[in-house]
């Protein structure tokens, strides 16, 4: 009798350890098909909300572009900001020095893969844009916003909330959007959207 319940004991722990271990993949891959989704309907959200502009999918042909044209996912113009966003995904946890044009992504089966830096990406990205339609950067008129997926480990040393560069979780998205258009800045005047719309549309 002692030996069946050693027997059933032994059964249910390893089908708890094949589902434990089948639910973090499904959690993980669920995750990635679905950042993207979620990050445009925190946008659309807040857009509809606050009365903005959103537009998704855009293609900039930009300063420095020579063999394709410059991509970002998200483009939300709003009363104090233009908001230059990109989805970033990754597994596990993200680590190195945000100076460097590489990072390291460690995922959960400690293995380690170094990635082209998505902080440096967005703002190099910026930076073009703002040489592209002649806007000076002291006016802090865009922001680079790379939002990545809840689960990913990001140090303290990593996230990034400047006023021009943003790095943060999805969860914290529409919360630090609300508090940029708090900032003491003057707002964007309709003639200055119009005229970022007109330019953006020949540069599309």
């Amino acid at each position: 009798m002692a030996g069946w319940i050693l027997l059933v004991i032994a059964l249910l722990l390893f089908i708890f350890s094949l589902f434990f271990a089948f639910s973090s993949s499904l959690r993980v891959s669920w995750e990635k098909h679905f950042h993207k989704r979620k990050t445009y309907k925190v946008l659309k959200y807040f857009c509809d909300e606050n009365d903005q502009l959103l537009l998704n999918k855009v293609y900039l042909v930009l300063e420095g572009d020579e063999e394709r044209p410059t991509y970002f996912d998200h483009i939300v113009f709003a009363d104090k900001y233009v908001y230059l966003i990109d989805d970033f995904f990754a597994e596990g946890g993200i680590y190195g020095n945000t100076c460097d044009k590489t990072l390291f992504v460690r995922d959960y089966h400690d293995k380690s893969n170094r990635i082209p830096n998505p902080i440096l990406l967005g703002e190099e990205k910026r930076e073009r844009m703002e040489k592209t339609l002649g806007v000076d950067p002291k006016d802090h008129m865009f922001v680079s916003v790379v939002v990545y997926n809840d689960s990913l480990l990001v140090p303290p040393g990593i996230g990034k909330k400047e006023q021009s560069s943003w790095f943060l979780p999805v969860k914290e998205l529409e919360k630090t959007l609300k508090e940029a258009e708090q900032d003491d800045v003057s707002p964007l005047s309709h003639q200055q959207t119009e005229a970022l719309l007109t330019m953006l549309k020949e540069k599309s």
